[in-house]
């Protein structure tokens, strides 16, 4: 039964990024579609990203892979990007309630929660932009990014698919990050 219900959650999630006329999926997707998913994914309930969603997420994903359906693997990706930043934004807000303490980086904290919050397309731009800000350093941006890996990844789960995912969207900020320190 809760396979069914995370089944049909994802599918919500599914219906945010579908052309509202047609019903049809076209990639890349607009922004506006990237944020319908991240409201949908926003108000799902924390109980209700789980293992179950990211399971059905990938079983989707695996079934369109085998169907050659690539730009339905591309929309399932974004589907667990939006998981992600969600996930690491409200882990991240209530580790700051119960902890009580600002990071001591606040504007490269500020910059870190912008990105969680917007597509991963976006995240190129917003760092070049955000590292022109005062206080701002693609190695205090590294450091918020690596504090939260700790704190929160590490955190879950030992190997399960919340912590894989996770993290590996963190890697991938990072190694973004990375490669702009280099350009500049």
């Amino acid at each position: 039964e809760t396979l069914d219900e995370r089944a049909k959650e994802v599918e919500e999630v599914l219906k945010a990024a579908a052309e509202p006329e047609t019903g049809e999926f076209l990639v890349p997707l607009l922004p506006e579609q990237v944020q319908g998913m991240r409201k949908v994914v926003e108000n799902l309930e924390p109980s209700s990203l789980d293992e179950g969603f990211l399971s059905t997420v990938d079983a989707f994903m695996m079934k369109s892979h085998q169907d050659g359906m690539d730009g339905m693997v591309e929309i399932l990706q974004k589907c667990l990007q939006q998981y992600s930043g969600v996930s690491i934004l409200r882990a991240r807000n209530n580790m700051q309630k119960s902890d009580g303490e600002p990071s001591e980086h606040k504007e490269s904290a500020e910059l870190f929660e912008k990105l969680l919050s917007v597509d991963t397309d976006q995240w190129d731009v917003e760092i070049r932009n955000g590292v022109k800000t005062e206080g701002v350093t693609t190695q205090s941006l590294i450091g918020e990014i690596q504090k939260t890996m700790e704190s929160v990844v590490l955190g879950l789960e030992n190997g399960s698919m919340a912590q894989r995912v996770q993290a590996e969207f963190l890697r991938e900020l990072v190694s973004r990050v990375q490669a702009i320190e280099e350009m500049a």
